[in-house]
C-alpha cells in the first residue's frame, strides 16, 4: 500500500479566547475497494466516487473519479481550523468520512460512511 507524502501540521492548537480553540484534522485518503455500483442497472454498473470529510463546522472533499468501483485517490485531506468549544473539549467532536457517488443530474448518492471519535485522537 502506498504511503501518502508527509504534510506539516501545527503542533499545538491556536487559542481564540477562553471558549474557543482551533485544531487541524488531517488524514490520507488512499483508496476504496469493491464499491457498490450506483450508476446503471445491476451488474456492470459503476460509480463516480469521491470522499467527503466533515468535522464540526468544516468540510473537505477528494476529487471524484469517473466510472470506478476500486478508486485510488492518494490525496491528503486537511480540515483546517476546526472550532472546538473549551467547555465541551472534544466530547462531541466527530470526523465523518463519507464515500459518495457523484451524479450531475439526479443528485449525489451516499455509498457508505463511518465516524472517528476525535477525543481518542486529540489528547
Amino acid at each position: 500500500m502506498r504511503q501518502p507524502r508527509a504534510l506539516p501540521l501545527p503542533s499545538r492548537p491556536a487559542p481564540l479566547g477562553p471558549f474557543l480553540t482551533r485544531r487541524p484534522a488531517a488524514g490520507s485518503c488512499i483508496e476504496a475497494r469493491n464499491l457498490e455500483s450506483k450508476d446503471g442497472d445491476g451488474d456492470g454498473g459503476t460509480s463516480d466516487p469521491y470522499v467527503r470529510v466533515q468535522c464540526l463546522d468544516k468540510e473537505q472533499r477528494a476529487d471524484h473519479l469517473s466510472k470506478e468501483l476500486n478508486p485510488i485517490w492518494d490525496q491528503w485531506l486537511v480540515v483546517d481550523s476546526v472550532r472546538i468549544l473549551a467547555e465541551y473539549p472534544l466530547e462531541f467532536a466527530q470526523l465523518l468520512v463519507s464515500v459518495i457517488d457523484h451524479d450531475t443530474i439526479s443528485g449525489d448518492d451516499e455509498i457508505g460512511s463511518f465516524e472517528i471519535d476525535l477525543a481518542s485522537v486529540w489528547k
